[in-house]
């Protein structure tokens, strides 16, 4: 993707990867600025390196139908994959779009990738002394 000059972000097992955790996954959930442009690079992208969508879509009509797709199929996500090698796979995140710091967090939140955690509190104390030498 950033090859191909693509603004994106990385979702899913591999971004909570990245951060530490371990989490079973298949594919690279991949998230975008929600235009025409970016579709079309990034099917070419995919394209470049052997993925090939799954369903009968193209970037156009991707684009065109994506209320549709959300509100009305349940598909959050175009997926890719190497038809030589189905285990290599690639999503492009329909239902989420790539823009503002705080809407991709939620974006983030909403595919459970990151959650939030209550802060650290200094005045917590352990009942363990600690062994002096």
């Amino acid at each position: 993707m950033r090859a191909a000059g693509v603004r994106h972000a990385v979702g899913g097992g591999y971004a909570v990867a990245l951060h530490g955790a371990v989490r079973g996954t298949l594919d690279i959930d991949v998230v975008l600025r929600w235009s025409r442009a970016s579709l079309v690079q990034a099917e070419a992208a995919l394209n470049g390196i052997g993925l090939a969508s799954r369903l009968p879509v193209t970037a156009q009509d991707a684009y065109g139908f994506r209320d549709e797709c959300v509100e009305n199929r349940n598909l959050a996500a175009r997926n890719f994959c190497n038809p030589d090698a189905p285990l290599e796979q690639a999503d492009i995140v329909v239902a989420y779009e790539l823009t503002a710091k705080r809407t991709y967090l939620s974006a983030l939140e909403r595919l459970m990738v990151i959650e939030d955690q209550p802060a650290w509190s200094p005045h917590l104390r352990s009942r363990a002394r600690l062994a002096s030498s």
